[in-house]
């Protein structure tokens, strides 16, 4: 895995959309949510036909049936699963057993939202941590 180029390209790829809004802190906003999206596609990418890990980001929704909603606690998190059968009823259940990445990112002015992204992060029991953040 070479995790400078996944940035690297993570942030061509949002460069090339149009960031659109009626005020700086809107197209920030959308700025940053367009570079999480990109980041967790290169994840996708990097772990394309693995059955056990799941991409989650708050603008993908394709694991929403297994976990109730899009991403966990982090911009990005990169995780490996297992299924298990509900006690009472025999249904399949997604358990995570490992988080590898937790990926927090900022585009802002404020460097207060950075240090509290990263306490997020020092906080993680993932394997590996990242933080994008980036002050504009």
């Amino acid at each position: 895995m070479n995790v400078h180029s996944m940035v690297v390209n993570a942030l061509q790829q949002s460069r090339t959309k149009d960031a659109v809004g009626d005020s700086s802190g809107v197209i920030n906003r959308n700025r940053s949510s367009e570079f999480v999206e990109q980041l967790a596609a290169e994840f996708n990418k990097f772990y394309e036909g693995d059955e056990a890990i799941r991409v989650l980001s708050r603008g993908n929704n394709s694991n929403r049936t297994e976990f109730g909603l899009n991403e966990l606690l982090y911009d990005v998190t990169v995780c490996s699963v297992t299924n298990i059968e509900s006690s009472k009823q025999g249904k399949q259940l997604t358990l995570v057993t490992q988080t590898l990445w937790s990926v927090e990112s900022e585009l802002r002015r404020d460097s207060r939202e950075a240090i509290y992204d990263f306490n997020k992060l020092v906080m993680s029991n993932a394997d590996n941590k990242m933080s994008t953040n980036f002050i504009c």
